[in-house]
């Protein structure tokens, strides 16, 4: 008891702090943005980064791959996307050997097979011209910087910049591209007279190019772009005797604190994220110390790919999730702030209802009030949502997987789950939330018995989010073994899908419309307005929909037939043919791309018919395991207490103990996702139906739950949703940052503010959402409708006993009839979907 109520005078106080930290943070934040001169990240990608891999930290052969500029996401350019944004352009690369890696890394992102043979046939000091699909690079050799070749690039540049028509050329994709770099021929044969070459070099190219400091704003797509790669620092130790005898540590620092003056200056653009890539990383280098590695050369490359493509690639639909450096501030969505109009109109017109609700009962109305409360935090949700992940006020990180950080943050909540153990009494040992209290089922003596009580179901959705969050957030998929831990979460979840209402069903009989509208609406709500607030596909946050699709196939195959429950062998044949009829329609070529042909044609949805098929492919049969379980612990609750009971529990321990293991031995050589997604939909119900049983086969493990794992297992689904926008970032490719510096590498304390900061604004706008949508659900269904009534019918009883006044009693009646203006719900969904559906014409 001392646990619980510290419990939840802890969350209390948290529940209080939550809006005040929210606002500190992100007025902070706007501040800062506004006041750093780099909005739109441009100078981070430019100047700043760290190695998420570096050769330290990784376990295998594959390091300085992974850029982080620290305030942004930087893409990856394929050969795709390079194509698009190359063609037609200017792209020419000028310089010294340096220079020369980044020209090849860009060619074999187009085509790495010609790349490769074209290099193997120029020499080393020459030019070079790569043509490829309508793409065409140049590179120019001129390590001294000084021959006719740049003369007559410079010319031709400082002439585009002295005759544009700046109006004309916005829609225009005539922008190009120059890299001058050198320094290392200066350093090597130059000896005392390095420097006023180089310094000679460089005044008579800025002052033929007349360049500006372009740092601050989106690229457009007509901005010619001219930058200067600072010297390159090589690794002395690897260096060859003739060549560390001339290349010096202090001539190559001199000829950068040269540069650096110039870039301050803003009359030069030089990318200092290009030296910090070999800063203190040996590796970075091949065997000869002075020329960079292929890795290194492709992040450089990216990095110019990213400063030229990504204003023009984030001018168009859909968002470019994963390209928040320097690019174009789209405008966002207007439908948040609609929704806070709407919002605070329909907060307003049931305002009547609202007091009654109040002059009810208080202690009855508590939750009420306090869902009714949580449901104004919603158009400030769809606003944080749209701060956080469609604009620049709020940073993005990089994903990176590495096994400690994974194990970390799996440690952490697990600790403090197994501390806030309590004994489960009263209603949190109900069975499942969507049985009804008069249900004969819910008999304390049967609730015992059976295998799934509410508060442990609860506690089982809770630990099993807390694992898939945090695979999220570390990018942990890339690990065959923890994905397929989460694949069988997943399958896990939907096993009490089909086992809780099939429960429902069995128990009750209600196969009402209402029922279906109330759990539609319960696992949709929140996912379908995200999909127009943040400009996405409702297929996009897949377990809402896939929870859909089950609870329909389950509610079908329960209503069919329906005599036929009562008898397992005529409810298993249901089970046989409901579950061929799945396969027939998800798996048959043709079926779902008709209909989705059809939903686009009429209805705007696009949806992919592929990805929908994968989808309900891996869970196909343990939704049906979840049914039979539910049908054999209603018609056989007292298994545990008959005269066999020792064997049960034995039995219960003892399969468990050995199907587990073996299960995991049998799927370990299954080394890649399509392997073991082959063989997922068939075994998956082993580890569950096992861990069922060990979870049970003790009275003691069945009377106890944790208080923290079923908190957030009561809003696990809009953990799973929410966690898109305001915990990770770019809808999941990255991870949502403060911008707190060096937050994202080695465990700083930088790191675990932000981490906790983000973390717990998430969880409270998850709960708050959760507390909204069950109030939402039962207004749009009515149930909200009758508590109101039913809580003003006693506040009328209690007022006509304490003041016998007729006056105020019609009063209320009458503010009563006004809270109830449209009570049909099957109105009010069709009003739904005939908003959504102009929202999809219109949008």
């Amino acid at each position: 008891m001392i646990i619980k109520a510290s419990y939840s005078c802890l969350v209390r106080w948290l529940d209080n702090l939550a809006p005040v930290i929210l606002l500190i943070v992100t007025v902070a934040l706007y501040i800062v943005r506004s006041r750093s001169g780099d909005y739109l990240h441009c100078g981070a990608l430019l100047n700043k980064g760290r190695w998420l891999d570096p050769p330290s930290r990784s376990n295998h052969d594959s390091y300085l791959s992974n850029w982080d500029p620290g305030a942004c996401m930087m893409h990856q350019y394929g050969s795709a996307d390079t194509i698009e944004c190359l063609k037609s352009r200017n792209y020419t690369l000028i310089g010294d050997s340096s220079v020369r890696r980044v020209f090849w890394a860009t060619a074999k992102k187009i085509d790495s097979f010609k790349a490769a043979k074209n290099l193997s046939t120029l020499g080393k000091h020459q030019d070079a011209v790569f043509e490829s699909q309508g793409v065409t690079l140049r590179f120019i050799w001129d390590p001294f910087l000084n021959s006719s070749a740049l003369n007559e690039k410079l010319r031709i540049y400082r002439s585009r910049q002295d005759s544009r028509d700046f109006s004309a050329l916005m829609t225009n994709r005539s922008g190009q591209l120059i890299l001058i770099g050198g320094g290392l021929w200066h350093a090597r044969y130059l000896q005392s007279g390095f420097m006023t070459h180089f310094t000679d070099s460089m005044n008579r190219i800025v002052a033929k190019a007349s360049q500006t400091c372009r740092t601050n704003d989106a690229l457009t797509l007509s901005d010619d772009l001219l930058f200067f790669s600072p010297v390159e620092v090589p690794n002395f130790k690897r260096l060859s005797p003739y060549r560390s005898a001339t290349i010096s540590p202090s001539k190559i620092e001199t000829m950068n604190n040269y540069l650096l003056d110039f870039s301050k200056s803003c009359q030069s653009m030089v990318p200092w994220s290009f030296s910090a890539m070999t800063r203190s990383e040996g590796k970075a280098f091949g065997s000869d110390g002075l020329h960079i590695i292929e890795n290194i050369a492709n992040r450089r490359a990216d990095v110019l790919l990213n400063l030229r493509c990504n204003a023009e690639a984030s001018r168009s639909p859909p968002y470019p999730a994963d390209r928040t450096c320097c690019s174009y501030q789209r405008r966002v969505s207007k439908l948040p702030l609609w929704l806070t109009v709407l919002w605070i109109i329909s907060s307003l017109s049931n305002i009547p209802k609202f007091m009654n609700i109040i002059l009810g009962e208080f202690g009855v109305a508590r939750k009420t009030v306090h869902g009714i409360l949580s449901c104004t935090l919603l158009p400030s949700l769809f606003i944080y949502c749209t701060l956080t992940d469609r604009t620049t006020v709020y940073s993005k990180a990089q994903k990176h997987f590495v096994m400690s950080n994974f194990v970390s943050l799996s440690i952490l909540p697990f600790a403090a789950g197994i501390m806030s153990i309590v004994p489960s009494t009263g209603t949190q040992h109900q069975l499942m939330s969507i049985l009804p209290l008069k249900s004969p089922v819910c008999n304390p003596m049967l609730v015992r018995r059976l295998s799934l009580p509410r508060s442990q179901t609860d506690e089982w959705k809770g630990w099993m989010q807390f694992i898939i969050l945090i695979y999220h957030y570390t990018g942990a998929s890339k690990h065959i073994g923890i994905y397929k831990i989460v694949r069988l979460l997943v399958a896990a979840y939907l096993f009490m899908t089909g086992y809780g209402h099939a429960i429902y069903f069995l128990d009750t009989t209600d196969y009402s419309s209402r029922r279906v509208f109330k759990v539609l609406i319960r696992l949709n709500f929140l996912s379908c307005i995200l999909a127009y607030v943040m400009e996405t596909n409702y297929l996009f946050y897949y377990f809402a929909p896939l929870a859909s699709f089950w609870f329909l196939i389950v509610y079908l195959t329960m209503r069919v037939r329906r005599k036929w429950n009562t008898d397992l062998r005529l409810f298993s044949t249901k089970l046989v043919i409901s579950c061929l009829l799945v396969i027939v329609f998800t798996r048959a070529p043709g079926i779902l791309e008709n209909i989705f042909f059809l939903l686009q044609k009429w209805c705007k949805i696009s949806w992919d018919a592929e990805e929908w098929r994968f989808r309900t492919y891996l869970d196909t049969t343990i939704v049906y395991v979840g049914m039979v379980a539910a049908w054999i612990c209603l018609n056989y609750p007292n298994i545990s207490m008959s005269p066999n009971k020792n064997i049960v529990k034995n039995l219960s321990i003892l399969l468990p103990m050995i199907l587990i293991p073996i299960f995991f031995l049998a799927t370990y050589p299954l080394s890649t996702k399509k392997d073991y997604n082959a063989w997922h939909p068939y075994i998956s119900w082993i580890p569950i139906i096992s861990f069922v049983l060990l979870r049970n086969c003790h009275q003691r493990l069945q009377a106890v739950h944790s208080l923290e794992f079923a908190w957030l297992g009561k809003c696990s689904l809009e953990t799973y949703t929410l966690q898109y926008h305001i915990w990770l970032a770019a809808d999941a490719k990255g991870i949502l940052s403060l911008g707190i510096p060096h937050a994202h590498g080695r465990f700083q304390a930088g790191k675990w503010l932000e981490f906790i900061i983000i973390s717990y604004l998430f969880l409270w706008f998850s709960h708050k959402v959760a507390l909204a949508t069950s109030v939402i659900t039962g207004y749009l269904v009515g149930a909200t409708s009758l508590n109101a009534s039913v809580a003003t019918r006693r506040g009328i009883e209690l007022l006509r006993i304490q003041t016998r006044d007729l006056d105020n009693i019609k009063f209320r009646m009458k503010m009563d009839k006004m809270a109830a203006v449209v009570t049909n719900p099957k109105l009010r969904i069709f009003s739904i979907l005939a908003l959504m559906w102009l929202l999809n014409w219109r949008l």
